[in-house]
């Protein structure tokens, strides 16, 4: 929301500079959004792991009910479950949403891993459609497994 309001702002004092100013900073304002979309993208595609200190049972069921809540569907894929967003995201209008993978491991100990990556996506010009999503439900999930026990990420 502020980003909006930043280049908002800055659209209006460009505008005193006459029509010249403002198409200039249109297009540096599109390009800024594009390298941040481009930016993002790269974050989407890593992967993600966890060390959660839970039973395996447990976090299935946490990361099943994360979810099934709107905007995810479940599908065939290459983890043990496997969701494809839906509805708006950047970019996605015309385009194959992504599909995110969830793998679990028993850990000794009764801790759990939990590796969540984007097993499938369409890219377009290196950006991946409605990298928001994934991104907002990874943290979800993030915050979802930490308030079971204590989560440790793992670098990767």
């Amino acid at each position: 929301m502020s980003l909006i309001v930043v280049a908002l702002l800055g659209g209006l004092i460009a505008s005193s500079g006459g029509f010249g100013a403002v198409v200039v900073y249109g297009l540096g304002v599109i390009v800024a959004l594009l390298v941040l979309s481009l930016v993002f993208s790269v974050v989407a595609k890593r992967q993600v792991s966890y060390s959660v200190s839970a039973p395996r049972s447990e976090v299935v069921g946490l990361v099943y009910a994360e979810f099934k809540k709107v905007g995810w569907k479940e599908v065939d894929g290459r983890g043990e479950l496997n969701y494809q967003s839906r509805g708006l995201g950047v970019g996605v209008q015309g385009r194959k949403h992504p599909v995110l993978s969830i793998d679990f491991e028993d850990l000794p100990g009764g801790t759990t891993r939990v590796d969540l990556w984007m097993s499938e996506w369409e890219s377009v010009l290196g950006m991946v459609p409605a990298w928001d999503r994934v991104l907002s439900k990874r943290w979800m999930l993030g915050r979802r497994l930490s308030g079971v026990s204590t989560v440790s990420k793992i670098a990767g």
